[in-house]
């Protein structure tokens, strides 16, 4: 009876060790003084745990092509970051909840979805990441972006939608984007009147 109680509450101690971030991931500073903490390439099935940060901000986390396909809520609890980067990743399920710790930090987004399962912007980055500077989608199955889908992006400068079988732009979708100045919709399906278009309601932009 001793030994099998031990050998229970021992399971969740060791999991908890191996999935903390500074077990995993590899932190430091870059020649230009921005900090990061470094997670890409590591077979990852799930976002690290990051509550053991203590009041510390992270230029930018990178999480990249790693194998993670869900991101629950409170994913990032206890992390500050301004850059986050989880391309290369198939992304299945997002929590509604999920950004909602990085909401007042978080400048700029790289996420990689499966758009066999994602065919809509999810609300976690729609409804919580007011404070985007750049986004950069890659492989949903949006098919058209509709009115007003980033109403709530005013401070947004720089989007990419990558690969996301777009075939059309209703007239209002980036209407309320007043300070954009670079779009990039590679490898989607658009034609010229969908191009031309976009220019009308986007009076900063810069680079199309």
């Amino acid at each position: 009876m001793y030994i099998l109680f031990c050998f229970i509450t021992f399971i969740p101690i060791f999991y908890c060790h191996i999935n903390d971030f500074q077990t995993i991931c590899q932190a430091g500073i870059r020649q230009d003084n921005t900090n990061y903490i470094h997670c890409g390439r590591k077979q990852l099935i799930e976002i690290p745990n990051f509550t053991r940060i203590t009041n510390t901000f992270y230029d930018e986390l990178v999480l990249n092509d790693n194998q993670i396909i869900e991101i629950h809520k409170n994913a990032f609890q206890g992390l500050r970051v301004k850059r986050l980067n989880l391309s290369g990743n198939k992304i299945r399920f997002i929590s509604s909840q999920a950004f909602i710790e990085l909401s007042n930090y978080l400048e700029e987004l790289i996420i990689e979805f499966d758009s066999n399962y994602i065919n809509d912007i999810p609300n976690a980055i729609k409804m919580n990441l007011i404070n985007l500077h750049s986004l950069k989608l890659i492989n949903l199955n949006l098919i058209e972006i509709k009115n007003h889908t980033f109403i709530k992006f005013r401070k947004l400068e720089q989007l990419s939608i990558i690969k996301s079988h777009i075939k059309s732009i209703e007239s209002d979708s980036f209407i309320s984007l007043i300070n954009l100045h670079y779009l990039n919709l590679e490898q989607n399906f658009l034609n010229d009147s969908s191009w031309n278009s976009l220019i009308k309601y986007l009076p900063n932009l810069e680079i199309l």
